[in-house]
């Protein structure tokens, strides 16, 4: 926008010479490109100050210089502060302040160079007044969030202990991390005996940022056994937790074996022989005999 127009680069350095804006009553430049900034995420943004070092080349008339601000890339603006120091002498206005948030809330990405934009009016009754402005840098005052040290919570609801399974295990569950980050993902494992550890199964994103999370699985093992099963919840601060686990969980697709043993095969009996009863034997390595029909 018309304002400040010559040599407007010269604002953002401190000396070295001026942005000018000759008979400029009215007119107004949008100052951008201020990173770094530098403002951690998700922190809390307390106050905003910016300060304008800035002179007339008269003090006749009714003159002021105002600031606004804007987040969004310029199409949206917060109210104007005013400095209404009038000097022919460079001098230094303050704008704002330590609390002072321009009547909003601010998040630390509306301080980027795509999105913060700082707009500079010149007021004057004369319209031959010539506005300079040496200086126009911003500081942002912020609280860190606080470093996030616990970590998250799950429980396994499926399968549950002692469970029997002759096709995939359903493995589901949900996890929670309160009160300042989420649950960023959840790491499921079994246990190996042979290799005396525990092995990942797989690894189920929060790519919703759900809170809680509630995640499923359905795994099939890639032989049967008798599994513990372990899910690990992490947090996007790195947190890991304790991780509860479900023992003793059977997968075994194979069928049973039975064989008849009374009455034997291609035997005849009397009404006197027969002992009204069958007998027999049936086995099963993985999960056991419940049963026999």
């Amino acid at each position: 926008e018309d304002g400040f127009e010559t040599n407007s680069d010269n604002a953002f350095d401190d000396g070295g010479g001026v942005a000018t804006n000759l008979n400029g009553a009215g007119d107004q430049h949008i100052f951008r490109d201020y990173n770094p900034f530098d403002i951690p995420e998700g922190s809390t943004i307390n106050g905003i100050e910016v300060r304008v070092d800035w002179y007339l080349d008269s003090t006749s008339n009714t003159n002021s210089l105002s600031v606004e601000l804007s987040w969004d890339g310029g199409t949206s603006w917060t109210g104007a502060k005013s400095d209404i120091t009038e000097t022919d002498e460079e001098h230094v206005a303050s704008l704002g302040g330590v609390s002072d948030t321009w009547d909003r809330s601010w998040t630390p990405d509306e301080f980027t160079n795509e999105n913060f934009r700082v707009r500079v009016k010149s007021n004057s009754t004369s319209s031959r007044r010539d506005f300079y402005l040496d200086w126009v840098p911003v500081r942002v005052y912020y609280t860190e969030p606080e470093e996030d040290l616990t970590p998250p919570t799950s429980q396994i609801d499926s399968p549950t202990e002692g469970s029997f399974w002759n096709s995939a295990i359903v493995i589901s569950g949900s996890s929670t991390d309160i009160p300042n980050t989420t649950v960023e993902y959840v790491t499921l494992y079994y246990w190996d005996d042979d290799e005396g550890d525990w092995v990942e199964i797989t690894q189920i994103a929060n790519e919703g940022g759900d809170e809680p999370f509630e995640w499923s699985y359905e795994w099939t093992p890639d032989f049967e056994g008798v599994f513990d099963i372990l899910a690990e919840a992490t947090d996007d601060a790195g947190n890991t937790e304790e991780s509860p686990q479900v023992n003793n969980v059977y997968y075994d697709f194979t069928d049973p074996t039975s064989e008849i043993n009374y009455p034997e095969e291609e035997v005849s009996y009397t009404y006197n022989m027969w002992e009204e009863e069958l007998f027999g034997t049936a086995q099963d390595e993985n999960s056991g005999v419940s049963k026999a029909h």
